[in-house]
C-alpha cells in the first residue's frame, strides 16, 4: 500500500513540475503520457494488492492452496502493457489449478490482449484494416493476425427484440450483392445483402430509411436466406394480408426467388442497373435516350426494339450492346412497368446500401479475402449497422475458469475496503479539529503545536 501512496505522491509532484512554457500542445501531450504511465503502474499495484489479500486471508480462498508465487502476467491494453505478478493455486477437491487474482479481475486463461481493447479492435476492424485498427488504438502493439483472430472469436449478443408494427402497410426490401475478390486471384465470390425498411421519409433535404434492418448471406442456400428474411418480416410486422412488400433489385435469379417466399411481394427493377445497359446503346445522343424512356413508359416493347435496331444501324452502338439491353429489359419488364403503374413502389437504393455496408470494407480497394474472413467481417459490419456494439464479453474465447465463490468475492471486497486508506486523503485538506489536522499543524510548527 505504501508503494501505491508513494506512486501517487511522485505522480502529483511530476505533474505540478511540468512546465507549460514548453507549449500548450506539448504540455498536454506530456501530461497525458505521464498519467498513462502512472495509471499502468497503479493498475499493476492494485492487482498485486488483490493477490496479497487472497493469500493472507485463507477464509477467502477456502479449498485453494498456493503452489508458487511471483508468476508474471503481461496484458496489452489500450494505454500500454500491464505487467503484474500473482500466485498460482491448486484446488484439491476439484483437482483444478488457477490464478485466483486473474479470476477476480476478469482475465481469462492464456489471454494476452485485454478484453476491452479486444472489443474496440473488433469494432474498428469492421471499418478499417486489421493493421490500421491496431495502429490507431494501441500504436501497433497488437499484430494484424491477432486482430483477425479476435474478430473470429466474437459471439455477438442478440439485438433487442422490436415491437411489432402492425399499422405499417407498405414495406420495401433492397436486395443486391457485393463482388469480393478472394486471395486466389483467379476466383471471386459474392456476398448477398437484403435491407428491410419502411417508405422513405425526409429530414430537411436528406432522405432516410425508417426502421432499417439488414440481413446478410454468404455461402448459404438461397431458399434458406429468404426464409430468414420472411421470418424477420413476420417478427417485425406480423403475418398479415394487408402488408405489401416491394422487392428492389437488379433482376438476379436469387433476388426473384424472394417473390416465392415473401407474401404479397412485388418485384421492382433498380433503375441504376437498367441505365447501365441503356446508356451504351444511346452513346451521347440525349434525344435517343429520351425516345427509349418514352417507349418504356408507353409499355411498348416492339417500339423499343425498333428504336434499338435503328440505333444499331446508325452506328450509335454495336449490335451485341443493343441485344444485351433488349434482353435485360424483356426479362425485367414487370419490374419496369411497376414504376408507372404503382407509385407506392418508390425508388431503389440497392447499390448505395451495398456500397455503404459491404463494399466500403470488402471490395472498394484491391483486397484479397479468405472465406472465413469475408463471413466474419461482413457479419460484424451488418451487426454494427443494425445498432449493435461489440462488447468485451463478446470476445471471450473460452468459458471463465473456476475461481472464488460469490460469498468469497463479497468477503474479499470487504477485506479490500478494510485495507489501508487509498491515497485519496493525500489530495484533501483535513478539516479543523480533526486528529490529522492537528498532526499536520504540529509538523508545520516543528512539533510545538502538539
Amino acid at each position: 500500500m505504501n508503494s501505491i501512496q508513494q506512486k501517487a505522491v511522485e505522480f502529483v509532484k511530476k505533474l505540478t513540475e511540468l512546465d507549460i512554457t514548453i507549449g500548450l500542445s506539448t504540455f498536454i501531450e506530456s501530461g497525458y503520457e505521464m498519467f498513462r504511465e502512472y495509471f499502468m503502474e497503479l493498475a499493476s499495484a492494485k492487482v498485486e494488492e488483490v493477490d496479497e489479500n487472497i493469500a493472507v486471508n485463507p477464509s477467502v480462498r477456502r479449498g485453494w492452496t498456493v503452489q508458487r508465487k511471483g508468476d508474471v502476467r503481461t496484458l496489452v491494453t489500450e494505454h500500454g502493457e500491464l505487467k503484474y505478478t500473482r500466485r498460482y493455486y491448486k484446488n484439491e477437491k476439484h483437482r483444478d489449478y488457477s490464478y485466483l487474482a486473474d479470476r477476480v479481475i476478469g482475465v481469462d486463461k492464456y489471454e494476452r490482449i485485454e478484453r476491452g481493447l479486444g472489443a474496440k479492435l473488433c469494432n474498428m476492424a469492421t471499418e478499417q484494416s486489421y493493421a490500421k485498427s491496431s495502429d490507431y488504438l494501441c500504436k501497433g502493439m497488437v499484430s494484424r493476425q491477432s486482430v483477425l483472430n479476435k474478430t473470429r472469436d466474437v459471439r455477438e449478443e442478440r439485438l433487442e427484440p422490436v415491437e411489432q408494427r402492425t399499422d405499417v402497410e407498405v414495406l420495401h426490401i433492397q436486395a443486391d450483392e457485393d463482388h469480393v475478390a478472394l486471395q486466389d486471384s483467379r476466383r471471386s465470390t459474392i456476398v448477398k445483402l437484403v435491407t428491410l425498411h419502411e417508405p422513405v421519409k425526409f429530414k430537411g433535404k436528406r432522405v432516410y430509411l425508417p426502421q432499417r434492418f439488414s440481413l446478410l448471406s454468404y455461402q448459404e442456400n438461397v431458399d434458406d436466406f429468404w426464409l430468414r428474411v420472411a421470418d424477420e418480416i413476420s417478427k417485425r410486422y406480423g403475418d398479415r394480408d394487408n402488408l405489401t412488400v416491394y422487392i428492389h433489385g437488379d433482376g438476379a435469379s436469387w433476388i426473384r426467388t424472394g417473390l416465392e417466399w415473401i407474401k404479397n411481394s412485388r418485384y421492382v427493377l433498380d433503375k441504376y442497373h437498367l441505365m447501365k445497359y441503356m446508356r451504351p446503346v444511346c452513346g451521347k445522343n440525349e434525344t435517343c435516350y429520351a425516345h427509349l424512356w418514352d417507349a418504356l413508359q408507353s409499355n411498348d416493347y416492339n417500339r423499343l426494339r425498333n428504336l434499338v435496331e435503328c440505333m444499331v444501324n446508325d452506328g450509335c452502338c454495336q449490335e451485341e450492346t443493343g441485344k444485351e439491353f433488349l434482353d435485360y429489359a424483356r426479362k425485367n419488364w414487370d419490374g419496369i412497368r411497376i414504376w408507372y403503374e404503382d407509385l407506392a413502389s418508390g425508388g431503389s437504393c440497392t447499390e448505395g446500401l451495398v456500397s455503404h455496408i459491404l463494399s466500403d470494407r470488402l471490395s472498394s480497394r484491391p483486397k484479397g479475402w479468405l472465406d472465413e474472413g469475408i463471413e466474419t467481417i461482413s457479419r460484424l459490419r451488418v451487426y454494427v449497422c443494425n445498432g449493435g456494439t461489440i462488447k468485451p464479453d463478446d470476445v471471450r474465447k473460452t468459458r471463465p475458469a473456476r475461481g472464488l465463490t460469490k460469498q468469497a468475492m463479497k468477503k474479499l471486497q470487504k477485506k479490500m475496503s478494510e485495507f489501508e486508506p487509498m491515497p485519496s486523503e493525500l489530495f484533501t485538506t483535513p478539516k479543523r479539529g480533526t486528529a490529522l489536522y492537528r498532526l499536520f499543524e504540529g509538523i508545520k510548527y516543528g512539533g510545538m503545536a502538539i
